[in-house]
C-alpha cells in the first residue's frame, strides 16, 4: 500500500467542481476565511464526465486522497468517475 502523498478538497456544485490541492508534506492549514474567499488556489472544472477524467487521470493525481461532499445527483458523476479509475 502506497502513502498519499497530496489530498484534494472538492465542492461540488450541478455545474462546477472547485478543488484545492494539499502536499501531505506542506503541513499547512486553510481557515475558513480563506476557503470562502474562493482564492487563486482553486480550481474549477465542468461537472461533466469527460472533464472529471481529463483532469483527474493526470499522473499528479496519483497517491491522491479525494474528499469531496455528497451531494446525490450533483456529487454521482464524481464519485462514479472517481472509482471507475481507481
Amino acid at each position: 500500500m502506497s502513502t498519499l502523498q497530496q489530498f484534494c478538497g472538492i465542492d461540488v456544485s450541478s455545474s462546477t467542481l472547485d478543488y484545492i490541492v494539499l502536499k501531505s508534506t506542506d503541513n499547512t492549514r486553510i481557515s475558513a476565511k480563506a476557503i470562502s474567499s474562493k482564492s487563486k488556489e482553486f480550481i474549477q472544472i465542468p461537472n461533466t464526465l469527460d472533464a472529471i477524467t481529463s483532469k483527474f487521470s493526470q499522473p499528479e493525481f496519483d497517491e491522491t486522497l479525494f474528499v469531496f461532499e455528497s451531494t446525490g445527483t450533483y456529487s454521482a458523476k464524481l464519485l462514479h468517475q472517481l472509482s471507475q479509475m481507481d
